[in-house]
C-alpha cells in the first residue's frame, strides 16, 4: 500500500514574546488538524539569536528553531534536503508590513519541490507575492490575530476541532516566589512609554491595590531598563511590593510559574500580558486602540479597557492618536481612560 509522505509545518516569526506565542498556537492548530500518521516536524524560523525562543519552547520538544542567517546556511540546506520529498505548510503571521524578501524566497524554496506544499501570508496580490505564496489573504485588523491565523490554517487544511488558547507548562505548587503565596502581578512597563501610563498613575494604582487588600503582596515585572522606575515606585508605596527583573528572559519555566500562581494580573498591552492570557489568568489589560488585533480578546477572563471617544487610531499603529505629558508621548485612547474606571475594574475583579 502506498505510504503518504509526512506534512511539515513552518512559521516565520519576529523577535517578541507575543509573536512566539502566536507561532505556538498556529503550529499546534495545524499539527492537530493533520492526520496523525502524517504529522511531521514543526519549524519556527527566526532571524535573531535563537536563545530567546529556546527558553520559551523548552517544553515543546517537537518544534525545531532555525535561525535564518548567512552563517547558518549549511544547516538550512541540510534541513531542506533532508525533508525535500515531504509536504510542507508554511505560515507567515499577519503584520503591518510585508514579509522580508529573504523570508519570501526561502518560503518559495521550501514549497517548490513538492507540488502539494502550500504557503499562506497576509499580503497583496503583487507579482512577487503570487510567485512566493500559494494563498494570499486580506488583513482584518479588527479581528484577533490568533483567530486570523486559525483561518489561515483552515485555508490549507481541513480543520476538525478548535484548539484552546493555551501553552504547555508545569506548576510546582510547593514552590513560591520570595515565599509569597498571595500576590497580584503588575506589569506597568512597555517597550515604549507610549503604551503605558504616567508614573504617578501607577503609584496611585498600587496604593489603591494595597488599600483593597493590605495583606496581598504585589509583584512588579519588567526588564533591566525598568529597574530604576520600579525602585522609585516601590519607594513611594511602602512595603509588600517586589520587583522581578526581566521576566522575558532567563528561566522561562520559573517566570511562567510566577505568572501562573498570581491571584490577579494587571498589565499594559505587551507580550507578558499575552503570556498571562494564554495561562488563563484573570486579568485587567490597560490598552490602546493602536492595533486591536493584538489584544488578548481570546481570554474570557481578561477585561480590556480603553477610551475611544477621541481616538484617531487606524488599527495599524497609525492615526496620530497621541498626547504629550512632560515631553513623553502616550496613546490618547489609553491615557484618557479615567483612573476611576481602572480602579472600578480592579475592585470588581478582586471581589469575584
Amino acid at each position: 500500500m502506498f505510504k503518504q509522505c509526512k506534512i511539515n509545518t513552518w512559521f516565520f516569526v519576529g523577535h517578541s514574546i507575543g509573536i512566539t506565542l502566536l507561532a505556538l498556537h498556529t503550529l499546534e492548530y495545524a499539527y492537530f488538524s493533520i492526520e496523525k500518521e502524517r504529522r511531521g516536524k514543526m519549524f519556527i524560523v527566526v532571524t535573531q539569536n535563537p536563545f530567546f525562543y529556546q527558553s520559551i519552547l523548552a517544553v515543546y520538544s517537537n518544534i525545531e528553531i532555525i535561525q535564518l542567517s548567512l552563517k547558518n546556511i549549511p544547516k538550512l540546506f541540510f534541513i531542506y534536503f533532508r525533508h525535500i520529498l515531504q509536504e510542507h505548510l508554511v505560515f507567515h503571521p499577519m503584520a503591518f508590513s510585508e514579509p522580508h524578501l529573504v523570508f519570501k524566497l526561502y518560503t518559495k524554496l521550501i514549497t517548490i519541490p513538492k507540488r502539494k506544499s502550500r504557503s499562506v501570508a497576509f499580503v497583496a496580490d503583487t507579482i512577487l507575492n503570487k510567485v512566493c505564496f500559494s494563498v494570499r489573504l486580506p488583513k482584518n485588523l479588527k479581528q484577533s490575530i490568533f483567530l486570523s491565523m486559525e483561518q489561515a490554517v483552515s485555508n490549507v487544511l481541513p480543520v476538525k476541532d478548535s484548539l484552546p488558547f493555551s501553552i504547555l507548562f508545569e506548576i510546582n505548587k510547593s514552590k513560591s516566589i520570595n515565599k509569597l503565596t498571595d500576590y497580584i502581578m503588575l506589569h506597568p512597563y512597555a517597550a515604549s512609554p507610549v503604551r503605558s501610563l504616567p508614573f504617578v498613575r501607577w503609584v496611585d494604582i498600587v496604593l489603591y491595590l494595597q488599600s483593597l487588600s493590605p495583606k496581598t503582596s504585589i509583584i512588579l515585572s519588567g526588564g533591566p531598563n525598568d529597574r530604576s522606575q520600579a525602585e522609585l515606585l516601590m519607594s513611594k508605596v511602602g512595603k509588600n511590593i517586589f520587583f522581578i527583573e526581566d521576566i522575558a528572559k532567563g528561566s522561562f519555566k520559573k517566570k511562567i510559574q510566577i505568572i501562573a500562581q498570581a491571584k490577579y494580573y494587571i498589565g499594559v498591552d505587551t507580550g507578558i500580558t499575552h503570556l498571562a492570557s494564554m495561562l488563563g489568568k484573570k486579568s485587567l489589560v490597560i490598552a490602546s486602540n493602536s492595533n486591536p488585533c493584538w489584544l488578548p480578546s481570546y481570554n474570557p477572563l481578561a477585561t480590556i479597557i480603553m477610551n475611544t471617544k477621541n481616538c484617531t487610531c487606524t488599527g495599524d499603529k497609525q492615526g496620530d492618536c497621541f498626547v504629550y505629558i512632560n515631553n513623553l508621548r502616550y496613546y490618547r485612547c489609553l491615557i484618557e481612560i479615567p483612573q476611576e474606571v481602572i480602579k472600578s475594574e480592579i475592585n470588581k475583579n478582586l471581589k469575584l
